[in-house]
């Protein structure tokens, strides 16, 4: 017996694929934002006000912590800029006052 009888030739170019093996759906997009939801503690459901569809409880907690991570960082920079204002402010009260003394400078100097 012959090495080669145990081996299969698989000619993969013989049928060609439009595209990946797998195709996944893709999905409707939504006409509702879900803003305004409703928590019943009595069932344990999240529903939408809107479009009353039911929720899932942890993609709606995941959801308000995304959004209070990013008011928190927007609190941030509010401050951050607030104080860069504050600095500023007080440098440009600095330099009219070098240019007021300058100006006095070269008046007295005539």
């Amino acid at each position: 017996m012959s090495k080669l009888e145990n081996i299969i030739h698989v000619d993969f170019t013989q049928e060609k694929r439009e595209g990946p093996a797998i195709k996944i759906k893709p999905s409707e997009p939504k006409s509702c934002s879900h803003s305004n939801i409703w928590v019943d503690q009595d069932s344990r459901k999240v529903i939408c006000e809107d479009c009353k569809e039911e929720l899932d409880p942890i993609r709606v907690l995941h959801n308000i912590a995304q959004d209070e991570m990013f008011l928190y960082q927007c609190q941030t920079d509010v401050e951050a800029l607030y104080a860069e204002i504050i600095k500023l402010k007080k440098e440009e009260k600095k330099l009219k006052n070098k240019i007021k003394n300058a100006k006095s400078r070269l008046k007295d100097d005539r």
